[in-house]
């Protein structure tokens, strides 16, 4: 028995000893697998580090490079914070050499007595904008005054060309564009004959800059309010009236506005240097609110009408005088000036308006007292031996604004739109023949209580020989510049 258990318990061992062995051989194999995998592992540790050590190194070098880049960078921003620097100053200079060029340009243009021209421009409405696509057919450089007109796409067969005025005006306020003007204005109580005018094609804005809505006015409102501002600063040593009268020109016809039931007979001459209405109805005003008062009256029975270009079209040319006495109290020496505000009907092409009827014959009406315009800005800016005033009614009631003893500014209104460009062109030529009138240097219209005949060298507007035919163009013509004889001031010739 004990053999036998002996022996039971050697084959159970050898038994547990082949399991053992099966095991270990199994533990073997997955030793080998596993050491096989940790090789790899290892492998793959090597090859990922040998790759992150390419990395390091790229990024290292990118990071340099970037550095330098970045030092190089500063270095450009320096540069061009300089370079900025540099050319703030010299636009600083170069606007402070513009304002002493003005400066001077304008004491010359005193001296020689030129006709001032500024130039505004209508800014387009949304719809307006978006027919032109957002392009801009006109340009301005106020610093310089130039204006350009660009036709890019050549359809209206114009092309490029840039013309230069005393001011221009882009969207400048109403009270920014009397700032231009003021100095001009209270001159007129210094004894200077004043006249400003607005010039421009039908809805370019000529009558918002002379008259401007209640709320925000133009320049004849502002011109009364400086004027009597004026006389109450100077109350202490002057003493002024100012009397007021209101007339338009209609079919070449002259009406009074503050009488417009009268039947008295209106009519146009000189009195020496003076251009005098007759026949029209003057009120003494105490205040800019008199005048006011009476402006609205008369604007009441103006006459307007509706076009196809503009909803409330100014029909006839508009003129209000201003006539100042001042008499100076320790002196006893006596001014008397006046100041014209003259807003111009538009000038239209017929095929535009639709003008029918009577708006055919106010149009046609409007273009000839226009065209006369333009007959007399040429022969004074070529100093004609002959400027034909009296070929309309209009050029003979301003005859001694255009020509005579007076200081003359004129409001070239012109519109930002793409399809009124040729119209655009046409004034733009007109402004610039009459930038180029030289009137000669206005005088005082001074008197003392010694002498009542006011001191005063100029002479009668120039009207040599007989009466020139009407012109019996319709649409103004103002192609091309005129290029004036240059001749220093001098004073217009006497009647003949």
């Amino acid at each position: 028995m004990c053999i036998r258990d002996r022996l039971g318990g050697l084959e159970h061992k050898v038994s547990l000893s082949e399991e053992v062995k099966c095991r270990a051989e199994e533990l073997e194999a997955e030793l080998t697998r596993v050491n096989g995998e940790v090789a790899a592992l290892v492998e793959a540790k090597g090859g990922c580090e040998a790759r992150m050590d390419k990395v390091q190194r790229a990024a290292e070098e990118q990071c340099e490079a970037a550095m330098v880049e970045l030092e190089r960078a500063k270095a450009n921003a320096r540069s061009l914070k300089e370079a900025a620097d540099e050319a703030e100053v010299l636009r600083a200079k170069y606007r402070q050499e513009v304002l002493v060029r003005k400066r001077l340009y304008n004491q010359l243009q005193e001296l020689r007595g030129n006709l001032r021209v500024y130039c505004r421009m209508r800014p387009g409405s949304e719809p307006e904008l978006g027919e032109m696509e957002h392009a801009k057919p006109l340009m301005m450089d106020k610093e310089a005054g130039e204006v350009t007109v660009n036709d890019a796409m050549r359809d209206k067969g114009i092309g490029r060309r840039t013309f230069q005025f005393d001011e221009t005006f882009e969207e400048s306020t109403q009270a920014q564009v009397f700032g231009e003007v003021e100095p001009l204005i209270t001159s007129v109580l210094d004894g200077f004959n004043v006249c400003i005018f607005a010039y421009g094609q039908t809805g370019s804005g000529k009558t918002y800059t002379m008259e401007g809505p209640r709320d925000d006015p133009g320049v004849s409102l502002r011109a009364t309010q400086a004027i009597f501002r004026e006389i109450a600063a100077r109350s202490e040593v002057e003493e002024a009236s100012v009397s007021l009268s209101m007339m338009e020109v209609y079919c070449d016809e002259v009406r009074c506005l503050l009488d417009p039931g009268s039947k008295a007979r209106i009519s146009i001459h000189q009195e020496g240097a003076v251009t005098v209405v007759t026949g029209i109805k003057t009120i003494q005003v105490a205040d800019e609110s008199d005048v006011g008062r009476w402006v609205s009256r008369g604007q009441a029975v103006r006459s307007t009408g509706s076009t196809q270009m503009n909803q409330h079209s100014s029909r006839s040319h508009l003129l209000l005088q201003l006539q100042v006495e001042v008499t100076n109290r320790l002196t006893a020496a006596k001014t008397t000036s006046k100041l014209m505000l003259v807003d111009l009907a538009g000038s239209e092409r017929l095929a535009r308006s639709g003008a029918q009827g009577d708006r055919l014959k106010e149009a046609q009406a409007i273009n000839k007292s226009l065209s006369a315009l333009g007959d007399v800005i040429r022969a004074l800016a070529t100093d004609s031996t002959h400027v034909p005033y009296r070929n309309a009614k209009l050029t003979h009631v301003l005859a001694d604004c255009l020509g005579g003893n007076s200081k003359t500014l004129m409001f070239c209104n012109v519109s930002s739109q793409l399809s009124d460009l040729p119209e655009t062109l046409c004034s733009l030529n007109f402004a610039a023949n009459a930038k180029e009138v030289t009137l000669g240097p206005a005088v005082r219209n001074v008197s003392t209580s010694q002498c009542s005949t006011p001191k005063n060298s100029s002479a009668t507007p120039r009207h040599s020989g007989p009466v020139t035919p009407k012109s019996s163009s319709v649409t103004p013509r103002h192609s091309g510049s005129v290029t004036p004889k240059r001749s220093p001031a001098r004073t217009p010739k006497h009647t003949r």
